[in-house]
């Protein structure tokens, strides 16, 4: 009974991750560069590893194959996983485990709590029951295998066609929230257009400066900026003259995933997101000179 119950937990929570990873894979790989414990060049592939790891290991012990192995395997991978999740947060890397996404924003600490119940279970079953050291039967390895490889499919689809199920917070359809960040005036009345920028982005100063223009333009009720900042406290890096906001860029990617970025928002509801300038918007680009497209 007590295998049983460890299996189906253990095995929900892992497919759970799996998923929230594979349907928006950039957030997660995002994540697991404030690690700084990878090259860039390896970044993409660890994460589509351990989303198929989770895809695999999830399936079999939802479905019981060889719960010796399996579970001792999931307490392995899910006490490794905690102890980065903590060292990271110790050092001030992350704010959250991002072990489902932005789906589910746990803090590191939360997350051991879960994982350590897990790893309990999963080491009370092994103690109490003793289920059987036997091997697996080939078609039981085969049938997780294949679905850990669907998995890391659904993750690489995503970070090259953009998420399948998009979880940003702040997407088009969804209303604008106060919270989000501390504009002077809030973009709730009539059209707004919110810039979303980071100060490392070369191509987010042309940018700025188009929404500058477009402010003088008229045509809108207002344009404001939204800038990533390591300090909310330092003065913004771009010069320009709009409501302005600073945030963390982790904050900055859960809301837009990338910069730059432009909402247009309509009486308070998100109406586009722009990665682009509209073709019919380029005439105030060329005024300032610079490119238009964002290199995302």
């Amino acid at each position: 009974m007590v295998t049983t119950i460890a299996c189906a937990l253990i095995g929900l929570s892992l497919l759970v991750a799996g998923l929230t990873k594979a349907l928006d894979a950039e957030p997660f790989v995002a994540h697991v560069r404030s690690y700084g414990l990878l090259p860039e060049r390896l970044l993409p592939g660890a994460c589509l590893a351990l989303v198929a790891l989770e895809w695999g290991l999830g399936a079999a012990s939802l479905g019981r194959v060889a719960p010796a192995w399996t579970l001792s395997g999931a307490a392995l991978l899910l006490l490794g996983l905690t102890a980065v999740s903590l060292w990271a947060a110790r050092g001030g890397r992350v704010q959250t485990c991002g072990c489902y996404g932005d789906v589910v924003r746990l803090t590191p600490r939360q997350n051991a709590a879960l994982n350590l119940l897990m790893i309990g279970l999963a080491g009370a079953a092994l103690a109490l029951e003793r289920p059987r050291l036997d091997a697996p039967a080939p078609w039981a390895v085969a049938a997780s295998a294949a679905l850990g490889l669907i998995g890391a499919g659904l993750g690489w689809t995503s970070l090259r066609r953009g998420p399948i199920v998009d979880s940003s917070a702040a997407r088009p359809g969804r209303r604008w929230r106060a919270e989000w960040a501390a504009l002077p005036v809030e973009p709730t009345r009539g059209t707004w257009l919110v810039g979303f920028l980071k100060p490392e982005c070369t191509i987010c100063r042309v940018w700025a400066r188009w929404l500058e223009r477009a402010a003088e333009a008229g045509g809108h009720d207002g344009v404001a900026a939204v800038v990533a900042v390591d300090d909310a406290d330092a003065p913004s890096p771009f010069d320009v003259r709009l409501p302005t906001a600073a945030l963390p860029l982790g904050e900055l990617r859960r809301l837009v995933r990338r910069a730059p970025t432009i909402l247009v928002v309509r009486d308070g509801v998100i109406a586009e997101r722009w990665r682009t300038i509209p073709r019919d918007q380029l005439d105030l680009l060329r005024r300032g000179g610079g490119a238009a497209a964002s290199p995302d």
